[in-house]
């Protein structure tokens, strides 16, 4: 025999719903009614527990609110009863015993008929010869300003003179790589 400890809904005259050991048997198949014995001695009804007996025609039907446990003795069903009387605060669990209703995440959702491809406008072509003609622009625009000649080393290591101006000193730059060393000037005033 199952036995199974029950909270019953509370009826509109008291707060709290009481607790019981009913039978397994005498629970509807959907778990939300129990069959009640209509004895008024304990000792039938302790008797109808222990035996199992069906329910019959004069028996009362009342809503569950819970079930607390499930066990196949009754001694140990009536331990835990005492147990959910202390643990589970019946009284006080009145008020709070309604479920959240679980509110689902907000998702996003797609339908077929909405669906449709962003067009965006081409991007401007790009041409290497604009950024090459810029970006010679930008080096020749902003000529370093020079008081006096330095020197600069070319891929050949060859020296030669910058001179201040570019035209005052046009026999300074060698034609040729052969002619670096004609073009070495012995001072820097010879340039100038």
């Amino acid at each position: 025999m199952a036995y199974v400890g029950i909270e019953f809904e509370s009826d509109g005259e008291n707060d709290a719903g009481e607790i019981a050991i009913v039978n397994k048997v005498w629970l509807t198949p959907m778990k939300r009614r129990v069959h009640w014995p209509s004895y008024s001695q304990p000792t039938k009804f302790e008797s109808a527990l222990r035996s199992g007996e069906e329910p019959g025609d004069t028996w009362m039907l009342y809503p569950v609110k819970r079930i607390f446990f499930e066990t196949d003795n009754l001694l140990k069903a009536r331990q835990k009863l005492k147990t959910a009387e202390v643990t589970s605060d019946v009284q006080s669990d009145t008020e709070f015993s309604e479920k959240r209703k679980r509110v689902p995440p907000p998702r996003l959702s797609y339908d077929s008929e909405e669906e449709s491809v962003a067009t965006l406008p081409r991007p401007p072509r790009f041409s290497l010869d604009k950024v090459n003609q810029q970006s010679s622009r930008q080096s020749y625009s902003q000529p370093e300003p020079r008081s006096s000649p330095s020197t600069h080393v070319n891929k050949k290591n060859c020296f030669r003179t910058i001179p201040s101006s570019p035209s005052s000193c046009a026999d300074a730059i060698p034609s040729s790589p052969s002619s670096c060393a004609d073009a070495i000037p012995s001072s820097p005033s010879s340039c100038a």
